[in-house]
């Protein structure tokens, strides 16, 4: 049974993908959600699949979403914490009875899903930790930001000292006292509930725990893994939906197209949407590029009427929405893994999502970040950092913005495209065999596990003292036997120097006598 609540395409889609295959092994499967939330509609394509509700969505995501990309990450967090503690008690509760209605043998829960992780710890029931990005510590290396809250910056490898000493020490309380009332309600609610008792943070609870991780060194920067670390991605939807006849007939009358798409939930304010559609007519008024198709999703009503670009040409924004802009043109939605294959399309202006981002550089596609929050920061940074395109954020100025699509349109020495072909390789080789390797971790937790434990994946340090198990002692002794003929030859000459100066001194006085 898999679950997941909140996130989008990106937290589901993929371990949709390892269910279906573990039905196909001759699996019962299961996807839990809710009901009134869009995450419905992700089971439909997975007939094997029995996609079941645990009630409506107690909380307006949509709206909760709009107001995070003003928020730095903590308040983002705080809203995050809040609404997961009123649903708590309902969600707790309904994972309860559906792990003893189904006979779960594996639950599979997605990192934001702290109720799925709560009843099955209770209840002894072996779980996965699905997620895109590494989180937790085994995960981790002191040189990489593992946590929600840095991972503005993947890595520490440009970080001042400052900046590093407050995501080590500062940005840690800062989080815990910003979100301590919403900590106290979230204890609360378990104990409520029923759940067991637990005071750490919301990781503790995965030290035991298998973690599928949608991605690949390249994308996430290399450091060593633990032994419940699995990187089974990217894993890309092996079904989706072709163009309609619209967009097939506005892709094939063009030959550079920018693809414009933030995903189900970011939703970008006027200013910025005002500046980013300034920055593509711009580029279109200079041949950069020939056209653009932007699948609006939730910013529709935050679009300007007018935009006028540098040389003083004026355009309304409705027209691009009722198709009567040649070059310009506006969708609720677009089928985007076949607008990415398009020949016609060569970049995506996206916000960063880890899903978006797999399917652009499966497609072969330059990128162009406009990050919003979670993960979006960072991988924005490794796009950049990697050469495979360019980002802005919302206060970018206007002109820097008409030079990043350029530079990433016109790609003048080809090295943004040539690095895009090799990620291109990395992602269509990791992503052949990658929902066999999800499924084949489900199936070993499955048949492993040991009172929800899987005993055989831990290292055996944990039966170790810390001293022993990082060779601290051996690390003494080697001290200890350099240090003790260091020290004994100190003091014989030491000894020797002294009696020297005596006999000297003697010497001395007696020629005086």
């Amino acid at each position: 049974m898999f679950s997941a609540l909140f996130g989008g395409s990106s937290h589901v889609n993929w371990v949709l993908s390892i269910l279906n295959e573990l039905a196909e092994r001759g699996h019962n499967t299961t996807y839990v959600t809710k009901a009134s939330d869009d995450h419905m509609r992700f089971g439909k394509p997975y007939p094997l699949i029995n996609t079941v509700s645990i009630g409506p969505q107690t909380l307006n995501a949509r709206e909760t979403m709009l107001k995070l990309p003003d928020l730095a990450m903590v308040p983002m967090l705080k809203i995050m914490m809040g609404n997961m503690a009123s649903s708590y008690e309902k969600e707790y509760n309904a994972y309860v009875e559906l792990f003893k209605k189904h006979n779960v043998d594996v639950a599979v829960c997605d990192h934001f899903c702290m109720a799925c992780v709560d009843a099955a710890y209770t209840m002894k029931l072996p779980f996965v930790m699905s997620m895109a990005v590494t989180i937790g510590d085994d995960a981790g290396a002191p040189y990489t930001n593992n946590d929600i809250v840095s991972r503005v910056d993947p890595t520490t490898l440009d970080e001042s000292l400052s900046t590093r000493f407050y995501n080590k020490f500062i940005s840690p309380l800062s989080l815990a006292w910003t979100t301590y009332p919403e900590f106290k309600a979230l204890t609360k609610a378990k104990e409520r509930a029923g759940a067991e008792p637990d005071n750490g943070p919301p990781d503790a609870r995965w030290v035991d725990s298998v973690k599928l991780i949608n991605n690949a060194f390249g994308l996430e920067s290399p450091r060593p893994l633990g032994p419940l670390v699995e990187f089974v991605g990217p894993i890309i939807p092996r079904s989706y939906q072709p163009l309609t006849e619209d967009l097939k007939q506005y892709l094939d009358a063009h030959s550079r197209v920018a693809y414009i798409a933030f995903g189900q939930h970011a939703s970008a304010k006027a200013d910025s949407l005002t500046k980013i559609l300034t920055a593509l007519l711009e580029n279109i008024e200079q041949g950069n590029l020939d056209g653009f198709l932007w699948a609006t999703v939730s910013s529709t009503e935050n679009f300007p009427e007018t935009v006028t670009t540098s040389s003083k040409k004026t355009y309304v924004v409705a027209d691009m929405f009722n198709n009567a802009e040649p070059h310009a043109r506006m969708v609720k939605w677009a089928p985007q893994y076949a607008v990415l294959h398009h020949p016609s399309t060569v970049m995506f202006v996206s916000h960063g999502g880890a899903g978006s981002t797999h399917e652009s550089l499966f497609a072969g596609k330059r990128l162009v970040i406009f990050p919003f929050f979670g993960d979006q920061p960072g991988n924005a940074w490794n796009i950049e950092r990697n050469q495979l395109g360019g980002r802005f954020n919302k206060n970018t100025p206007q002109h820097e913005m008409t030079q990043v699509i350029r530079k990433v349109a016109l790609d003048e020495d080809g090295q943004i495209q040539s690095n895009v072909q090799r990620y291109k390789a990395l992602v269509q080789i990791r992503s052949r065999n990658g929902i066999l390797r999800g499924a084949d971790a489900v199936e070993e937790v499955a048949f492993l596990q040991q009172n929800g434990k899987v005993p055989h994946r831990y290292e055996v340090a944990r039966e170790m003292s810390y001293i022993k198990a990082h060779n601290i002692d051996l690390y003494a002794v080697l001290f200890l036997i350099l240090a003790i003929p260091l020290v004994a030859l100190y003091r014989i000459i030491t000894i020797i120097v002294s009696k020297a100066i005596q006999n000297i001194h003697q010497q001395k006085k007696l020629k005086s006598l």
